[in-house]
């Protein structure tokens, strides 16, 4: 399901969207032998001649909501995002046992910028708060035995300000920006950036710029279970990517037909 909704306010306008989507997958494992005896316990008991694990299943359900107020150079914009995986297993090896695994995903946040104008130049301030969210259960059951469960929950307060300049005139663009990140699971993070564009001549033009960028690992790519839902697990160890980016280069043009 998708519902959209846009409305102009006088100067104001207000973008809102939702969509759900909620869908139940088989979970087929490879063909068996052609021979009922080469085939595994597993195979024999809840197999037929196409596939291993006809009772494998996940039930995938994915809601977002993305509004966004805009008024005059004001920008206001909250989301949620929600993810939801369940799976079922059914394994016979020395018993017959069902496993089922529920992972989590809850993202939602605010962001909000200004921008100030004086002639040519822009100057825009912002911020954000992202409060993330990530839980899984997980349910062992031997038939004719105890059951076991896991649970785990893991929770992140992201907050983010940011500063952005753009000076212009005849010869010369210089941008220069700075953020500041401040995750509640990981050290704080000033990244600054700087870009020129440099008009040398009426068709030459020289620029460069250099950046640090910063991005902390997700919850899901640190505490997804290991589970037969994905080809993959999370990883607890995990640190947070800087990176530092560095380019220099030109712009020549001849004519209307040519440009290196």
């Amino acid at each position: 399901y998708f519902l959209k909704f846009d409305q102009q306010m006088g100067k104001a306008r207000l973008d809102l969207s939702l969509q759900y989507q909620k869908s139940r997958l088989g979970m087929p494992g490879p063909q068996p032998p052609e021979k009922f005896a080469d085939r595994n316990q597993t195979q024999q008991i809840l197999g037929n001649d196409e596939i291993s694990t006809p009772y494998d299943y996940t039930i995938n359900s994915i809601f977002s909501i993305n509004s966004r107020l805009k008024w005059k150079k004001f920008n206001l914009q909250f989301f949620e995002n929600r993810w939801q995986p369940e799976s079922h297993f059914e394994y016979i090896w020395v018993n017959h046992t069902l496993v089922d695994t529920t992972p989590r995903t809850l993202v939602s946040g605010i962001f909000a910028n200004y921008q100030l104008e004086s002639g040519k130049n822009i100057l825009t301030i912002g911020g954000e708060i992202e409060n993330d969210n990530f839980d899984y259960s997980s349910f062992t059951k031997p038939i004719g035995g105890a059951s076991q469960s896991t649970l785990f929950s893991a929770h992140r307060l992201l907050k983010g300000y940011y500063l952005d300049y753009l000076l212009k005139s005849k010869l010369l663009v210089l941008n220069i920006g700075l953020r500041y990140d401040k995750p509640s699971d990981f050290p704080s993070q000033l990244s600054p950036r700087i870009s020129i564009l440099w008009k040398l001549a009426p068709e030459l033009s020289l620029k460069s710029s250099y950046g640090i960028a910063y991005r902390a690992p997700t919850l899901n790519q640190l505490y997804w279970p290991d589970s037969d839902v994905m080809n993959y697990r999370g990883n607890p160890d995990l640190l947070p990517e800087k990176n530092r980016n560095f380019e220099l280069g030109f712009e020549k043009l001849w004519g209307n037909n040519l440009l290196l």
